[in-house]
């Protein structure tokens, strides 16, 4: 009995040690969390999301830090990651999947991996919605006048790209003030996009047509994987300006 007794007294002990060494894990990471997102937020970064058993609550006393990290497109993601790797003061086992904002964005709807994480993820740092969405936006009405300039220059073929990225940025930036969920950002279709802001706000209920639009995205975005579209005429472009110039109009009222 004496020896029973003895041997579920090893066991308790043993597990208040483990115990013990999983909670020293887990402050020691969140110490370390709060010192790293502080850092990354001086650098300007727009995003950090937390990835891995620290996300998942299944930390043991191995556990290290696993981060997504979004910067701003100042610079491509090889230059971000060669700069907070070597500057960015870590303290404990850290790897970080590191983006420029535009390869993020470009990779997003193609990666299932990305989509993966970003959506298991907890988000730990990230810029104010209405501020993000304003850099959408901005976005939309650079890609707008780049691609009137364009149709008016006879350049319908890639006119009609850039009336697509206007309206998929303008969709999204409202979207980005109104929706918590970030599957929304893993569709590059006009439709799709259409279809969830409609959904949020019978206002829009009049935006349709986007087929033409959506036609001209992938193919000119990867050219040399795909054949290229025949060229449009200059009466089809306009079909696209309308859509992508009342979808400007209308979110920027909103």
């Amino acid at each position: 009995m004496t020896t029973r007794l003895f041997s579920w007294y090893t066991i308790a002990m043993k597990l208040e040690e483990i115990v013990a060494k999983k909670r020293a894990r887990e402050e020691k990471l969140q110490d370390a969390l709060k010192r790293i997102v502080t850092q990354l937020r001086e650098w300007g970064a727009l995003k950090v999301v937390l990835l891995g058993s620290f996300a998942c609550g299944t930390v043991d006393f191995q556990s290290d830090l696993d981060l997504l990290v979004i910067m701003p497109s100042s610079q491509t993601s090889k230059a971000w990651i060669d700069q907070i790797y070597q500057h960015i003061e870590r303290g404990i086992a850290t790897d970080m999947v590191i983006y420029s904002q535009d390869d993020f964005e470009k990779m997003l709807p193609e990666s299932s991996f990305l989509q993966e994480i970003f959506q298991s993820g907890g988000i730990v740092y990230e810029k104010k919605p209405r501020e993000e969405a304003l850099r959408w936006f901005l976005q939309a009405q650079d890609e707008f006048n780049d691609a009137e300039f364009l149709r008016q220059s006879g350049r319908f073929y890639l006119a009609l790209f850039h009336f697509q990225q206007a309206a998929e940025k303008v969709l999204k930036a409202y979207l980005y003030l109104r929706v918590a969920d970030r599957q929304v950002f893993f569709t590059r279709s006009i439709d799709e996009l259409l279809q969830m802001v409609q959904e949020i706000d019978t206002d829009f209920a009049s935006l349709t047509q986007t087929e033409k639009l959506n036609q001209h995205d992938t193919p000119t975005a990867f050219l040399g994987v795909y054949p290229p579209v025949s060229i449009p005429t200059q009466r089809k472009p306009k079909k696209q300006w309308n859509f992508a110039g009342t979808s400007w109009d209308s979110l920027r009222e909103k």
